[in-house]
């Protein structure tokens, strides 16, 4: 049997156990942190159940230990490694003619890792795929509200940005000697190494905000904005109210925007 399991909706514990089979440095590892309720021995098997309302989400010390600016710098960051990753990605689709997004998300990695994947069946999201089992992505699905917090820079000039970007990497190519899969390969590895460290920190810290229900910026400046996001199943706009509530806040120059929205998200 195979199935999906929504742990979290709308920043609450949805599924409060799950059974499951753990390897020894992982069942050693959740057993001090008292996260494992109960372990149920059948043959050669041993399922353990854990208690996820134990799981340490966030706490209000992360947000009081921040740097405002170092945030404000972060979340700028991540607006140009975004830049740089297209630029590369579109030197690949161009120079090798992939042509294919799944590809090029393979790119970064290694012949072993994709061989790994393709054995045990788990496609590009992660998601272990049964044989005669489709995953279905239209499948009947139930309907909850999100509470949904973004964070992105205000007027960002971002195809300025990626034209620099894709003329830096097409000279890359000319200076460079070695073969240029391998070349870009390895700055996608860089840029994403670099672009998912950034989005972590910036990640915890805005889910941590909206958790807790804590502003971090002291925001200039606040007003509504109306929004749409068609949902093409159901024929409908999937923003509650059709607006959004959007607050400035400039930090050293960075125009950092909020985008704050409640949204209908179909969970299969």
């Amino acid at each position: 049997m195979y199935r999906d399991y929504s742990l979290i909706v709308n920043g609450n514990i949805n599924t409060t156990q799950l059974w499951c089979e753990l390897s020894k440095e992982l069942k050693t590892k959740l057993r001090k942190e008292k996260i494992i309720k109960k372990t149920i021995k059948s043959e050669h098997r041993e399922i353990s159940i854990l208690d996820l309302t134990k799981l340490k989400a966030t706490n209000k010390r992360l947000l009081k230990s921040l740097n405002k600016n170092d945030l404000a710098k972060a979340i700028y960051d991540i607006e140009v490694l975004e830049c740089k990753q297209w630029a590369v990605k579109k030197q690949i689709d161009e120079l090798f003619k992939i042509g294919n997004a799944e590809k090029i998300d393979l790119v970064d990695m290694s012949k072993e890792e994709i061989q790994i994947r393709k054995m045990f069946r788990v496609d590009k999201k992660g998601t272990y795929i049964p044989l005669k089992v489709l995953h279905e992505e239209t499948a009947a699905c139930e309907i909850y509200t999100a509470k949904v917090l973004e964070w992105k820079i205000e007027k960002f000039p971002k195809k300025k940005e990626q034209e620099n970007a894709l003329a830096k990497y097409k000279e890359l190519l000319k200076q460079e000697s070695r073969d240029p899969y391998e070349v870009l390969r390895h700055e996608l590895y860089i840029v994403k190494r670099e672009l998912n460290k950034k989005r972590d920190l910036v990640n915890l810290v805005r889910l941590s905000s909206g958790l807790i229900g804590k502003s971090i910026f002291l925001w200039e400046e606040e007003f509504e904005k109306p929004k749409k996001e068609n949902d093409k199943n159901l024929n409908i706009n999937m923003i509650v109210s059709e607006k959004m509530n959007v607050s400035i806040k400039n930090i050293d120059g960075i125009k950092i925007r909020q985008d704050k929205y409640n949204m209908l998200t179909k969970c299969t």
